[in-house]
């Protein structure tokens, strides 16, 4: 190598490699959630009310975002079928989590739509 060339730097790498997920459980879950105006909810914002339901499991269960799979939701009371991927938590563990839960920003999200119209 001459005198006027250098080395290129070695690359470095910054962070955490993040470990594969291997072996993780899936658990099917259903939520109901009373109310006559769901529809319109569902209706009205579908992507918010599955983000603001997602969160609300998430907060009740300590699993991230990413575990929630599969949300499926219906409307006349609200219903919403699940499944969550874990590293093998009791399902009835995990539904009594969920049946404690306030699911508060959902019901604000239902506050929000449904409210009369002044």
């Amino acid at each position: 190598m001459a005198a006027h060339e250098t080395r290129a730097p070695v690359l470095q790498r910054v962070g955490t490699p993040e470990e594969p997920r291997v072996g993780l459980a899936a658990t099917k879950h259903r939520v109901r959630l009373d109310g006559d105006a769901w529809a319109r909810v569902l209706d009205a914002c579908p992507d918010l009310l599955k983000q603001e339901f997602t969160s609300d499991v998430c907060d009740a269960t300590s699993l991230p975002p990413t575990s929630m799979r599969r949300l499926v939701l219906a409307a006349g009371s609200l219903v919403a079928d699940f499944e969550l991927a874990h590293g093998g938590l009791a399902r009835t563990e995990l539904n009594e989590q969920i049946a404690r839960s306030p699911f508060t920003r959902t019901w604000a999200l239902y506050q929000r739509v449904a409210a009369p119209e002044e």
